[in-house]
């Protein structure tokens, strides 16, 4: 009886030992789970990097705008003794400053029927303008043009179109990419610019300046009017003149109508 009792016991010994320890069987999954998490997460895609916002100052801004008036400006030469020369530096002779912004005015030989400005103070006049106004005229519209740059619309409307150029970019600093620009990349700049167009509040708002404008130089506030009211027949007959002018009727009928509510 006692021999078969040592037996009995050394054969429950050995059952004990087989049973499996709960402790290890956990850790052995846990690293196994872990080991096909990492396995998964090599083989994942990359998580696209977020894009990088470039703060934009106002003097680095300007800072680009001469850099893009620059290339404009190479790319329309004209001659001291061009006549659109002689004529717009007669008629802004004693315009180099306003309100304390510096100005500067160059005409570019093309039938547009455009003027446009620079955050820097530099306000350009196409030949097709200049053959369609007088004189009072044609200051009633670089007044509109000064107030763009006056009351920040021409600053907002440039930063917009950088900062929808360097969207495509891998920039960490404005200065980096300043430095880097090409000439591909001052016209893109250009272009998203001459996308941007001006609110409508900007653009009552440099009716208004005009006319203060006007006065301050003794020239006619009516002439504001006149100038919509070629432009609007030039409308009718252009379609480009039209995408620039669209409102122009409505617009000298405004003006109209403010002078005759201040006489």
């Amino acid at each position: 009886m006692k021999k078969l009792s040592l037996i009995a016991v050394a054969l429950l010994l050995a059952a004990c030992n087989t049973v499996p320890n709960s402790g290890d069987a956990n850790s052995k999954a846990a690293e196994t789970a872990a080991a096909a998490n990492a396995a998964a997460a090599a083989e994942a895609p990359a998580e696209p990097a977020a894009p990088k916002v470039v703060m934009v100052s106002d003097v680095e801004l300007k800072s680009l705008a001469v850099q893009m008036q620059t290339r404009l400006d190479a790319s329309n030469p004209l001659g001291p003794r061009d006549r659109y020369v002689l004529r717009l530096a007669r008629l802004t002779a004693k315009l180099k400053t306003e309100d304390g912004l510096n100005l500067n005015f160059k005409p570019y030989r093309n039938p547009s029927l455009d003027a446009t400005t620079s955050p820097d103070g530099s306000i350009r006049v196409y030949s097709g303008l200049m053959d369609t106004l007088n004189d009072p005229e044609l200051l009633a519209m670089m007044g509109r043009e000064i107030s763009f740059v006056q009351n920040g619309s021409a600053m907002t409307r440039l930063r917009a179109a950088y900062q929808a150029f360097d969207g495509a970019k891998t920039v960490t600093t404005f200065s980096s990419a300043l430095d880097n620009l090409s000439d591909a990349d001052l016209q893109a700049i250009g272009e998203q610019v001459e996308n941007n167009a001006f609110t409508e509040g900007a653009e009552l708002e440099a009716d208004d300046y005009s006319l203060v404008f006007l006065k301050q130089n003794h020239r006619d506030p009516r002439s504001l009017e006149r100038a919509f009211r070629k432009l609007a027949v030039k409308s009718q007959r252009d379609k480009s003149a039209a995408l620039l002018y669209p409102d122009a009727k409505s617009r000298a009928d405004r003006v109209r109508d403010l002078l005759a509510v201040k006489k």
